[in-house]
């Protein structure tokens, strides 16, 4: 028998809640596009991320199913290495929340992309490549695009 209710699906209920109350707020934000240059307002970029975050969400509750194996969970996080690389991720990440302002965006975001692709599995000229790439792609999107500062590299 398939169990409605999956890990995917229950994963998608609380994203797609979590987005309706932040797209909720997100519609509060008062425009300031007369008083500046700014066409779209401060609003637009919460608004574009809670709905995008919706719409996912409602496609996890929908196709929740689809992820399961003959619509039963498989337990392959409840045992093996799983929840260990699950606990190094969440630490590397802390790691690199810690040192983003200390040591550079451009300088500590390959470094963490290349060390956790080679965790994963990657080999190591695919994981260069990819943290190099993204971390080009990320620069020119939050530098040139979106103009967001992004922390230097503090000794040069």
């Amino acid at each position: 028998m398939k169990q409605y209710l999956s890990s995917t699906r229950i994963s998608g209920i609380v994203v797609a809640l979590f987005s309706g109350f932040a797209l909720y707020h997100a519609n509060k934000i008062k425009s300031s596009a007369m008083m500046t240059n700014d066409v779209l307002g401060p609003a637009a970029w919460p608004k574009f991320l809670s709905a995008a975050m919706l719409v996912l969400g409602i496609i996890l509750i929908i196709f929740g199913d689809k992820t399961t194996k003959g619509g039963e969970e498989t337990e392959k996080s409840a045992e093996g290495k799983e929840p260990v690389k699950v606990l190094v991720t969440i630490l590397a990440m802390i790691a690199y929340i810690v040192l983003f302002e200390r040591v550079g965006f451009l300088l500590i975001t390959p470094i963490f992309l290349f060390v956790m692709t080679l965790y994963y599995g990657s080999k190591p000229h695919i994981a260069l490549l990819y943290a190099a790439g993204f971390t080009a792609v990320l620069y020119v999107l939050f530098k040139m695009v979106l103009h967001i500062l992004l922390p230097p590299i503090p000794f040069l």
